[in-house]
């Protein structure tokens, strides 16, 4: 889902905003462009989302609660769907390509209950092809077995 008008739509499941999300913590989906359409203050920390882009390679994000991992992450998805409004005033603003978009999966993998390995594969295979088609990406016909 692309930035439309300034503002998204309704976000489907598995996408920023959608039901798949934070469970009420206070960073999480959306946190990011809440923060900047409300001109909260907003530590900038966009030239290290550059960096992290560019590397081009896994990121393993650990860190205490409360760190700032999920806001990072929203802002890193809004950057790579080009909600260019977002980042003014910011490091990365003047360093981006706006013209190029990218579509953003993101999968919580924080189940109710402890899942089994075939159990967590299922979801998975299942979350990612929905946030797929929802977000316009073509399938993928490998498998994760």
């Amino acid at each position: 889902m692309l930035c439309r008008g300034g503002r998204l739509g309704k976000a489907p499941m598995g996408m920023p905003g959608g039901r798949m999300g934070s469970g009420g913590r206070r960073g999480g989906t959306g946190a990011f462009r809440r923060l900047r359409e409300r001109g909260r203050p907003y530590v900038d920390k966009t030239r290290y989302l550059r960096w992290l882009i560019d590397r081009g390679r896994t990121t393993s994000w650990r860190g205490l609660p409360d760190s700032g991992k999920s806001l990072l992450l929203d802002a890193c998805a809004e950057l790579l769907r080009g909600c260019r409004e977002l980042f003014r005033g910011l490091a990365i603003h003047d360093d981006w390509d706006w013209s190029v978009r990218h579509p953003v999966i993101r999968i919580a993998l924080e189940p109710e209950e402890p899942l089994r390995p075939d159990a967590l594969v299922e979801r998975l295979v299942r979350n990612v092809g929905e946030a797929a088609r929802e977000s316009g990406i073509a399938p993928w016909k490998g498998s994760l077995r």
